[in-house]
Order: structure tokens, then sequence, then C-alpha cells
């Protein structure tokens, strides 16, 4: 940014951090995080500042930012120099066939329920893998599950046994030896989407004195409950020494401001009113279209690949040659197919593979008859199936064929949970997100559904210039385009 910080940034920029405190920075979309936090490393000079960013590459491109006394890190890098790298050789994920070979389980899903025990437990702040990490109907159900996963912790941290060790693991046991992180300031970005353990390192460094603490990001963009994550902002919210907001986008137009403060003001009870100082005039990517289930994007590719042209998806790289296969899960709607077909033996995914035939999964997307209980997901999937036939494995392997980088595709597509930090000059937002509640209704909603909404919220502050909403979005903002 080579814009003169505002005044909101400015009075973060210049606060005096003593060891022990705390400074919460609720960084709205585009309102500048990542340079208010050099702000801050720029004005402590004399200090030694460490930056903690959940992705490699948001380390790497701060670290050309940040001046000298900054480090600019993932809290994984910290784990792995003390504990990772004696692990160097067994790095992975454990999966259910390694489970199932080693310990000689005869019923695949008990593998993968264990191996969801163990994540839960990396990412909680407990010293020992119990019964607190498994679902109580589960342990009833399932009580081999719970030592199948002890044991399945004990031989990860085994450097003779076959069983990988994961990212998490690793970090876990990091935490167990209490660490000290060599620092005068940690800054933490994205802190509304940390895991308990890596809150927990955060606050015994604070917690002994030897360093101060500075949280920054958007409340509203936790989106990741699902993946064990805590939003750390409220966390820490009542013990936080200084609170400032970001309010200033320099992302978007005031227009874009006003629809998302909006959204805020009723389903979050947050009084903020953004200002757009947009649209951005960095480089951008032209235009994106955003959606809250891959079978919705699926479903928008598919006619863009059958008329021979090119596609891309938020997330994939070069490195995989820009395939989708993986990350936006192409081998469901396959799956369905097959079930649809009585080919058993050709389905791959565990998810499908669970239905007894196809009916069971139309039952499943009907619902209560009355919109509630719908999986969504599947039902966008099941109309690529009923649409396309046995046209589809033709259609998804010519999508994965035609996927291409973001500056030489036809179209770009990204879920609302891949879109998050990323930007476009124009958005299409999608039908599919959560079904907006009329304003006459009691606004208590229960977390998963403001977890929805953070979704629709990230969405609709992704362009920088223009945006077309969904229709139910457009009625309940009052019309406006």
């Amino acid at each position: 940014m080579s814009v003169t910080p505002t005044s909101e940034q400015s009075a973060v920029a210049s606060t005096a951090l003593a060891p022990g405190q705390i400074m919460l920075v609720n960084a709205y979309a585009g309102t500048g995080k990542t340079e208010t936090l050099r702000l801050i490393a720029k004005a402590n000079q004399s200090k030694r500042l460490l930056y903690l960013s959940f992705n490699k590459q948001t380390a790497l491109k701060a670290k050309k930012r940040f001046p000298q006394n900054t480090d600019c890190r993932t809290i994984h890098s910290l784990a792995f120099r003390t504990v990772g790298n004696r692990y160097k050789d067994k790095l992975g994920n454990p999966t259910p066939r390694d489970v199932i070979q080693r310990f000689g389980v005869q019923q695949p899903y008990i593998a993968v329920l264990a191996i969801e025990v163990v994540t839960a437990y990396c990412h909680s702040t407990d010293r020992l893998l119990s019964e607190k990490h498994i679902e109580k109907r589960l342990q009833k159900k399932y009580p081999e599950v719970l030592p199948l996963a002890q044991k399945i912790w004990a031989e990860m941290q085994d450097l003779g046994s076959r069983i990988c060790i994961s990212h998490d693991g690793y970090l876990k046991l990091w935490s167990l030896g209490l660490p000290r992180i060599s620092a005068d300031i940690i800054m933490l970005d994205e802190a509304q989407d940390t895991n308990p353990v890596t809150l927990k390192i955060l606050l015994d460094q604070r917690d002994n004195g030897s360093c101060s603490l500075v949280f920054v990001g958007d409340s509203h963009q936790a989106i990741y409950s699902w993946r064990k994550a805590i939003n750390s902002m409220e966390e820490v919210r009542e013990s936080a020494d200084f609170i400032y907001p970001l309010t200033v986008s320099f992302r978007f137009h005031q227009q874009i401001a006003t629809n998302a403060s909006k959204i805020l003001n009723y389903y979050k009870g947050d009084p903020v009113q953004l200002i757009g100082h947009g649209p951005s005039t960095s480089p951008l990517p032209p235009f994106a279209v955003i959606g809250r289930c891959n079978g919705s994007l699926l479903a928008r590719a598919l006619p863009v690949v059958d008329r021979g042209g090119t596609v891309h998806f938020a997330g994939t790289t070069d490195k995989d040659h820009w395939d989708p296969y993986y990350l936006y899960e192409l081998q469901i709607p396959l799956d369905l197919l097959y079930l649809k077909q009585n080919q058993r033996d050709a389905i791959l995914t565990p998810q499908i593979r669970a239905f007894s035939d196809y009916k069971e999964v139309v039952d499943q997307i009907k619902g209560d008859g009355q919109g509630a209980g719908i999986d969504k997901e599947l039902e966008k999937h099941v109309k690529l199936v009923d649409e396309y036939g046995v046209r589809l494995p033709d259609l998804i392997d010519r999508l994965r064929r035609r996927s291409r980088s973001p500056e030489t595709a036809d179209i770009s597509l990204s879920t609302a949970h891949r879109a998050k930090g990323l930007e476009w000059r124009r958005v299409e937002m999608l039908d599919d997100f959560a079904t907006l509640r009329n304003e006459t209704e009691s606004a208590t909603f229960d977390p998963e559904y403001l977890e929805e909404i953070n979704l629709i919220y990230v969405a609709m502050t992704r362009a920088a210039e223009a945006i077309e909403y969904p229709a139910d979005l457009i009625a309940w903002l009052g019309g406006q385009p």
C-alpha cells in the first residue's frame, strides 16, 4: 500500500505494548490488515517481532514487506524446527488403509472414526487423548474406536512405525513440551481461524511475561469451525488490553461497503458502518463466480467446458496442473451416478458407499418438506446426475483436462471458503447460500447459521468494482443492484 495510513491504522501502530499485554485488531474485509501489521513492526524497530500466519505463502509474502526486525513464519514451522524435523521421513496424514493394515481393523469406517478422534485431540489443549475427543453417541455405539485412536497416536509418535504423523501431530507434541518463543511481540494474522492448541501456545507466552500479543483478523470471517478452528478474536476479547477496529476498506466502493454492513448489523449484531475507499487500484483478476457448494460450481463449469471453454478453480496450483478433482470433490457426483446405475464396485468415496441405494440419497435431500434438514451439497450433485446422466464421466474428465491458470482460463470459480483472502474486479454470487431469514423474525440465530452468514459476508466482500447478488439477497437488501 502506498496510501497514507488511516487514523485507525495510526492508532494501532502508535500503541505501546508492555510485556504480557494483548492488542486485538478487528480488521474488516479489505481494510489493510497486513499493512497495519507492517506499521506495528516499523514502529517497534528496537524490538524483536514474530509474524505468524497459517499459510506458508502468506508468510513468504510478508517477509518481503516487513522490516528486518520481524521474523515471518507459520506456527507449524516453529514446531518443525524442534520437533517436526525428527519425523521428516514419516510426515503425512494417517490413512484408513494404513490403520486397517497395521491393526487388522475389519470395518473401514472404524478406522476413519479413529483418525478423526486423533485429529480432534491434536487440535485441543488436552494433554491426554480420551473420551473427550469423541462424541458420546459414537463412543457408546463403537467402543473400539477410542482404544484404536490411542494406538494410532502412539504409533504416530514412534519413529519405527509406518503410521505417518501429520503436521498437526508434531504441533501437538511441541505444545505439550510448553515451548518458549523468543520474541518481544508476536502478531497472529487471520486470528479468527485459530485452533485451540495454537491459541494456548501463544497465551502461554503472554502468561510467562516474556512478550506481548497482537491478534489481527475479522471476527465475521470465521468459517472453519468444522475444522475445529475457534474464533480467538472473541476468545481473548475480555482479556485484551487494547481493542481497535479497522473499518476503511481499500478494496471496494461505498455501495458494497453499505450492503456488507447491513448484513453484519442485522445478523451479527455489529453496528459497524464500513467505509468504502475503493475500488482497489491493484492489479486484480477480472471476474469470478463464487458459490457455497462444490456441486453448484460444477453446474456452472460443465457447460463451459462442454462448449470447448476453459476454467480455473480457486485453490488449484500449477503443481497439480490446475486439476480441481480433490479440492472440489469431483468423485462424489461420479459415485452418485455409479450408485444410481448399481455399479457399487466403481464407487470410491466412503460417503456415497455408505448409502444402500440411490433412493436413500434422494430421500436424504428431501428434508422435512418445509426446507429444513436438506443436504444442499448432496442435492446439487444429484441434480448434476439427473441432468447429465451417462455423459457425466466424460464431462468431468473434460473439465479436468480443460482446467487452467487464473490468467488464461475463460472463467474462474471458487467456493466462499476458498475465496477468503482473494479478490477480483467483478464477482457473481450463486444462489446456493443459506436462506436469509426475514427481518421481522427474531434476530437470535444459532452458531451454525451465523457461520453461514459469515460465508455470505466473505462472498459479498471479494469484489472491487461490481458484484451480482442472488435474487434473495437483492430482495433482502431492498432491491439494491
